[in-house]
């Protein structure tokens, strides 16, 4: 993946937390229009990366910006 794919991956993927009403994993892959564990993958990157926040409630995790 090239660095000009990261960063469009990493602004859908924030504008999709921003747009959705729950920001679970699942409704943000359905949203950018990912599988479940891709997008699991880029969400968990961007947290490494400080870019956005999970918080674990109950079963799922739920998405945020800071």
């Amino acid at each position: 993946m090239t660095t000009r794919q990261q960063e469009t991956s990493a602004s859908e993927f924030v504008s999709a937390i921003e747009t959705v009403d729950l920001a679970t994993t699942m409704n943000v892959a359905e949203e950018v229009g990912r599988e479940y564990r891709s997008a699991y993958y880029h969400l968990n990157r961007l947290e490494e990366d400080g870019v956005v926040e999970s918080k674990k409630i109950g079963a799922h995790l739920l998405w945020h910006t800071e």
